[in-house]
């Protein structure tokens, strides 16, 4: 018994780093604001697990696997749960072919070391083990949605019966590693071609890796040197002012710079020009102004402004400074009396 090559999940069944597919599933269930599907994106419920790890289970073994129990000698000692492992059989026909000498893949599903050697509970793949080839995935990003959206392209699907394929996606500047968190299930599909991913931040290198899948195989690995495509970022504000500044109060006026997004509204009592601005509010879409209240009469200020997206993009800050007025608001002033009853 020996290692083989890891074409799948690559830890112990039922562990994290099993391979769960949960996109696809589309019951009934609240809103998910990241790219899990190309819809409905939401919280999947305990019947979309169920139904994902059913998935993975018998896409793999069908639903009448070979479950096996055996005694191994020091040879398996590199053997662990959840591997994938190549397994000769001397004497013993194989299930699949009958024929005696034959070697034959499983899922190693557990594994006890005794004084005599380690036991193990494994599953036996079918009769064709051969792990799928590794399908060619680009991303590019949405010529409809260039902030949010992009556009993976699907190729070099196997011809099997019930092949598809599995995506994931990552957000960051530097390409994530193959064992990185921040790899998230974003599509399957079981066709070659273009399929549109939103609900990614504005302004982000979008990463993508893929790897096949096809009912009674072993799933592909995943694919190395994954493509990536910036999105496109949102415009800042292109100006911002301040007026009618008196007792601790005073207006910001911004001229919007992406239509339609939300302002955040940044604040810093600073003499400093880059002090680190905090929120202080934020304006509905295409709001141009907001008034800051409390501020210190006579200090310094630093404001800014930005717009958002619905995913966590920001673009970049327009910023200013001012200082607060040191007089207070002007009382009003009585312009007459008049007698509503009764006599002066």
């Amino acid at each position: 018994m020996e290692n083989a090559p890891r074409g799948g999940s690559t830890g112990p069944l039922g562990v994290h780093e099993m391979n769960v597919d949960l996109s696809g599933y589309h019951r009934a269930g609240w809103t998910f604001n990241l790219p899990f599907s190309t819809v409905s994106l939401r919280y999947p419920g305990a019947q979309d697990m169920a139904d994902a790890l059913k998935d993975e289970i018998f896409d793999i073994f069908t639903d009448g696997p070979v479950r096996l129990a055996l005694t191994a000698m020091s040879t398996a000692e590199t053997v662990s749960a959840g591997d994938n492992a190549r397994i000769t059989l001397r004497t013993l026909p194989s299930p699949s072919g009958q024929n005696r000498g034959a070697t034959q893949m499983a899922k190693v599903l557990s594994r006890v070391d005794t004084p005599a050697g380690p036991d193990f509970e494994a599953l036996l793949y079918g009769p064709d083990s051969q792990a799928l080839s590794i399908p060619t995935l680009s991303l590019a990003k949405s010529t409809v949605d260039p902030y949010n959206t992009v556009v993976a392209t699907v190729g070099g699907l196997s011809t099997s019966t019930g092949v598809g394929w599995q995506l994931q996606t990552a957000v960051g500047s530097t390409e994530p590693s193959s064992t990185s968190q921040n790899w998230m299930w974003s599509a399957r599909g079981t066709s070659t071609g273009d399929t549109s991913l939103t609900g990614y931040p504005s302004g982000n290198k979008v990463w993508g890796r893929i790897r096949q899948r096809a009912v009674g195989r072993i799933r592909s690995d995943w694919s190395t040197s994954p493509p990536s495509s910036t999105l496109s970022a949102l415009t800042a504000p292109s100006a911002i002012s301040v007026s009618n500044s008196s007792g601790g109060v005073a207006r910001v006026n911004i001229t919007i710079g992406s239509t339609g997004r939300r302002t955040e509204i940044l604040h810093a009592e600073s003499t400093s020009t880059t002090a680190a601005l905090s929120r202080v509010g934020t304006l509905p879409a295409n709001g141009t102004r907001f008034w800051l209240q409390d501020i210190t009469k006579g200090s310094t200020n630093q404001v800014g402004a930005r717009h958002l997206d619905a995913y966590g993009g920001r673009s970049a800050t327009k910023r200013t400074s001012f200082t607060a007025s040191t007089s207070d608001p002007t009382a009003p002033t009585i312009l007459s009396i008049t007698v509503i009853k009764g006599s002066t």
